[in-house]
């Protein structure tokens, strides 16, 4: 398990080897707690990233510049999929990390807070 300090980047490089051609194909990321709940998700084909066709290996780096999440472990999840059609792998473990918080509060998301007393 990999340290993520809370605010860093994260740099997901994603490598597949694709066995048979595929026509049109896209590749998923997203961030989990160990529970399953969907912290983040994001695809190729939302984004209007268009990947390579044929066979063979095919890399993808999905690059998070400032990740703010709240102490505590997570997973990575990878899919890739036809685009209309089927799911064609799914590493629901790809790879796990913790986020070392600063902050005083707690929950999926770190956010720097002020508190001022008032009366």
């Amino acid at each position: 398990m990999r340290d993520l300090p809370a605010g860093a980047a994260m740099v997901a490089h994603v490598a597949v080897d694709l066995e048979d051609s595929v026509d049109r194909w896209m590749m998923g990321f997203a961030i989990e707690t160990p529970l399953g709940q969907r912290i983040y998700h994001v695809n190729t084909h939302n984004e209007g990233v268009e990947l390579k066709l044929g066979r063979g290996r095919h890399e993808v780096e999905f690059t998070l510049p400032q990740l703010h999440l709240g102490e505590g472990e997570y997973v990575v999840r990878v899919g890739i999929g036809e685009i209309h059609g089927e799911m064609l792998d799914l590493q629901a473990q790809a790879a796990t990390f913790s986020v070392d918080g600063e902050t005083a509060g707690n929950g999926v998301i770190s956010v720097d807070t002020r508190i001022d007393v008032l009366s």
